[in-house]
């Protein structure tokens, strides 16, 4: 009947769309086996895309292609850009690649349909990250220059334990954005592997998920007794973590949820300083829906 309440299976939804991301990774090494290289990564690459896209608020896009600064530098082309409409100020557009100002981009992911050249991987997303720290820097100083303030570096986003608390700043000129690595299919790299990728790269992707696993690996902090992986736990100086989902009803898709929700609660950190809006959503998610602790990437042999 029409007046009888519903439910959304949001594990089996995000399972649904694991599934879909990971039959793009199937095509690609398909393709891959044909050398042809730049189709065999593309066809996961727009699966994302169309992913987050979907569902993302109307202020926000994803769009590959590029951020740059005043003085024409360009970062390396990124795979899937969370674009803020308001400052968009897309000045140019070449075979589906965005150019626009680097202070737009909100957050940035790099996609592989493999683990096979992790460090590679790692690396590709650290030079644009080191490239998009140094704009920051650059368009700081032009404004202190000028006398003008950036966006307000308060912190916005505060966890508490107990008797302490962490906080973590809202997305400024001084930090952001959030970057992700998403990884399809682990084949026979194990976490050895990605420990000493993870070593040999500056700037580490905040999240980093594999689809076949249903892992996320991200920084987390000892000293605080979550029960679960928080929002904003990357930004501790604590160690890198491999979570993923304990309940047996799709582990991998819940993984999937989750990263979505901390992109959605970033979102909303950028555009209402956390406030309201999606928020206790986001959380509800978080709680409902955790992560936990499976081991620390130092000490990690297996998946």
């Amino acid at each position: 009947m029409a007046n009888k309440v519903g439910k959304i299976d949001l594990p089996g939804l995000f399972e649904a769309e694991r599934k879909r991301l990971i039959n793009a990774v199937s095509q690609g090494d398909i393709l891959h086996k044909t050398n042809n290289l730049r189709e065999a990564g593309a066809r996961l690459e727009a699966e994302f895309r169309d992913f987050l896209g979907s569902r993302v608020p109307p202020r926000f896009q994803v769009q590959a292609g590029y951020l740059f600064d005043a003085q024409s530098t360009c970062t390396p082309q990124i795979d899937a850009i969370v674009i803020d409409g308001d400052q968009a100020h897309e000045v140019m557009r070449s075979e589906g690649a965005v150019y626009v100002p680097y202070p737009s981009g909100v957050v940035v992911v790099e996609i592989k349909n493999s683990a096979g050249a992790i460090k590679s991987s790692l690396g590709q997303l650290s030079k644009t990250l080191t490239a998009i720290k140094a704009m920051q820097k650059l368009g700081a100083a032009a404004l202190q220059a000028a006398g003008r303030r950036g966006r307000a570096v308060a912190p916005s986003a505060v966890i508490t334990v107990g008797d302490k608390v962490a906080a973590i700043s809202k997305p400024d000129l001084a930090g952001g954005p959030l970057s992700v690595l998403v990884i399809g299919s682990t084949g026979k790299t194990s976490p050895v592997t990605f420990r000493s990728a993870y070593n040999s790269v500056n700037n580490p992707p905040d999240y980093l998920i594999i689809l076949d696993k249903g892992v996320i690996i991200t920084r987390y902090s000892q000293d605080f007794k979550f029960p679960s992986l928080q929002f904003h736990q990357y930004g501790f100086a604590g160690p890198w973590g491999i979570f993923s989902s304990n309940d047996e009803s799709y582990p991998e898709g819940r993984a999937l949820l989750w990263l979505y929700a901390a992109i959605a609660d970033y979102l909303n950190l950028f555009a209402h300083d956390g406030e309201g809006g999606i928020a206790p959503f986001t959380q509800q998610i978080a709680k409902d829906f955790p992560l936990t602790l499976k081991s620390d990437l130092s000490s990690a042999k297996t998946w």
